[in-house]
């Protein structure tokens, strides 16, 4: 579990995925990337703790690993429980909710 201030980024567009990302608390945005290489001023996305799919990243489950297609930035501080590859298939094995949540989306 990372606790994260606002305004904080959490990944950059283009950087490997490395991870899943719950939030446990908090906002955060998804951002891309403007022609100019600078961040767009309207998120693409926003994931939330109170959201029907609180998680962000799921590029990581992709073979062979993707990298990450926006930039994610806390628009409040936030508390993220952070899922390595290596240890998704275990983790949602040991949460049925979160599994069958993240089988929905897919």
């Amino acid at each position: 579990v990372k606790y994260v201030p606002k305004d904080e980024v959490v990944c950059k567009e283009g950087d490997p995925s490395e991870a899943l990302y719950f939030v446990i608390e908090g906002t955060v945005a998804m951002f891309k990337s403007t022609e100019d290489g600078s961040l767009a001023t309207q998120p693409s996305s926003v994931t939330r703790a109170d959201s029907m799919s609180p998680w962000f990243g799921d590029v990581v489950a992709s073979k062979p690993p993707k990298r990450r297609n926006t930039t994610a930035v806390c628009t409040d501080a936030s508390k993220l429980l952070i899922v390595p590859p290596e240890k998704l298939s275990h983790f949602l094995e040991l949460c049925p909710f979160f599994h069958g949540m993240y089988l929905l989306s897919a």
